[in-house]
């Protein structure tokens, strides 16, 4: 079962005179990066939160826990001075007030703004109680958060199910095809060598021929891609169903599918395989896309995160709006630059500088960049490569 990392989980009860609150989002990573938010006087309890976490199943992601404990009622706390504190405190209140000549208010009060001379005890049976509420609450958001990432991943399994069978069916068709290019290929060599030597009278041996076809059948003999095609279908299906984390199983088997689907568009000399090779390496980026999560729609609190490039002199575009990025030198792309300045659509971030790039966006809008194409490009490619995989 294939479990996505994107899900949320949200529980909220009224446990041992406290009303809390835990929240669970994750989007997805390579390895599991746990963030807890808790209240200061209980964040003693992120210790135990994340191992707990790891106990559940939940092994990669980046997980945001956000947990609000507010206190109905709450036993009388151990309060103690913290007196070697306190009287450096107030010995350096006194040093100020000589120092400046100031006037000398220290009081009970005024002391006792500083928090720090305070020390709250509790004890660990409390401590104990107090982890025992918070994970009844959070027991019951990783239940519903691990519900939500199993229903996502129904529905990425369904996806990936149909897209491998679509290439599989494919596949079936190439090798019908790729069986009838041989025969092809002899019968226009026959044809061929009849029109050439048929003028001369010479009359030309089979087993020739036979040697020929033999040599061209091996050159552009895919049996060994397809069966290698076949046993990856069959890994696919072990690994979806192994109930392991597959993010990464499956990452390397469309690497694999899509090397021997590169060897058959190689060898063969077919304009029906070239086709269905298209239509392979097509199905075979949409599997890729949507193991790896590569279209960057993440969300957190309903709010869209964006990619932002620096190109140049502090000046940030949306990567996701950026359609290309070109070079000014040409004659088309400068009648392009001229016409979006008469369009009034040209945005220009050189600072005065020589445009060495242009980036042209969904919008239509044409900017100018002081920065070399290549190196903006570059940029764009470490921002790909941040990317992380799902489980």
């Amino acid at each position: 079962m294939v479990k996505s990392m994107t899900s949320f989980g949200r529980a909220r009860n009224t446990v041992g005179g406290k009303d809390i609150t835990v929240e669970i989002r994750s989007v997805n990573n390579r390895f599991f990066d746990c963030s807890v938010k808790l209240p200061r006087s209980f964040s003693f309890l992120e210790e135990k939160i994340k191992p707990y976490l790891q106990s559940r199943s939940i092994s990669r992601g980046k997980v945001d826990v956000f947990i609000g404990i507010d206190v109905i009622d709450s036993p009388i706390p151990e309060i103690s001075i913290d007196e070697g504190y306190a009287q450096a405190y107030i010995n350096a209140l006194r040093s100020l007030g000589e120092k400046f000549d100031l006037r000398d208010d220290i009081s009970i009060m005024r002391v006792a703004q500083n928090h720090d001379i305070f020390v709250i005890r509790k004890s660990d049976d409390d401590t104990e109680k107090e982890w025992a509420d918070v994970r009844q609450v959070l027991d019951a958001a990783v239940d519903s958060f691990i519900a939500g990432r199993v229903r996502e991943g129904e529905n990425i399994e369904k996806d990936l199910v149909a897209k491998v069978e679509n290439i599989r069916s494919i596949t079936k068709e190439i090798e019908k095809l790729s069986a009838d290019d041989v025969k092809e290929y002899r019968e226009k060599l026959e044809a061929k060598l009849r029109d050439m030597l048929s003028d001369n009278r010479i009359v030309f041996e089979e087993s020739r021929i036979l040697t020929e076809c033999a040599i061209f059948a091996d050159r552009v003999a895919i049996d060994e891609e397809l069966v290698r095609l076949s046993s990856h279908f069959d890994g696919f299906y072990e690994i979806i169903s192994s109930g392991e984390p597959a993010g990464r199983k499956l990452d390397f088997l469309v690497q694999e599918m899509n090397r021997e689907t590169n060897t058959i568009g190689s060898k063969c000399q077919n304009s029906s395989i070239a086709k269905a090779v298209v239509n392979i390496k097509c199905e075979l980026e949409k599997i890729r896309e949507q193991i790896l999560n590569k279209k960057q729609i993440r969300y957190q609190k309903l709010e869209t995160i964006m990619k932002f490039i620096n190109i140049g002199f502090g000046n940030m575009v949306a990567a996701d709006r950026i359609i290309t990025i070109v070079s000014p030198d040409s004659a088309p792309i400068k009648r392009l630059m001229q016409d979006a300045k008469d369009s009034g659509r040209v945005i220009d971030v050189s600072c005065g500088r020589r445009t060495r790039s242009v980036i042209i966006t969904d919008s239509e809008h044409i900017i100018f960049s002081a920065i070399q194409s290549e190196t903006i490009a570059n940029r764009l490619d470490n921002e790909a490569d941040d990317e992380e995989e799902p489980e």
